[in-house]
């Protein structure tokens, strides 16, 4: 447990301001952005069965995006080169073998889920943030109890 408390603030170290947390969110929303397209988009009944509405992101990252970028944030954001690789990735393995999405599914959500609310309140606290304000990704208001969920 020392490690991983040790990582998560060193990691916030590395992102001590508002400006550098508003362009991980970016990147976090042109990813989920892909996946979740993708998603819908997907014919193969195990990426289906574990798409569940309560995993989405994307409208918490829009909640986020106006936030730090005001209403007209679609227009002042792009991705960054390493954002438009993993995007990339994203559309020809669901082009090619889109099975392989359920891994992209496994780890990006369960790891948001399981520690959305540790990161969500560190990056409030770190950034100074009003609870809420900005960190929209880690809230997942529609799962009462995450061990439940999993379960």
């Amino acid at each position: 447990m020392a490690e991983n408390t040790a990582f998560v603030s060193g990691f916030f170290k590395g992102i001590a301001t508002q400006s550098a947390f508003a362009n991980l969110v970016t990147s976090l929303y042109f990813v989920y952005q892909a996946m979740e397209t993708e998603f819908d988009n997907a014919s193969d009944a195990s990426v289906k069965d574990l798409d569940y509405t309560e995993l989405r992101r994307v409208p918490s990252l829009e909640n986020d995006m106006e936030f730090f970028y005001g209403p007209d944030w679609k227009n002042a954001i792009t991705p960054t080169l390493a954002t438009k690789k993993y995007v990339s990735r994203i559309q020809d393995i669901a082009a090619t073998q889109p099975e392989l999405l359920i891994a992209h599914q496994y780890t990006r959500y369960l790891g948001d889920l399981f520690g959305g609310q540790m990161m969500g309140g560190m990056a409030s606290k770190s950034l100074g943030l009003e609870p809420g304000q900005g960190t929209s990704f880690y809230r997942f208001d529609d799962i009462k109890d995450t061990k439940s969920f999993i379960d």
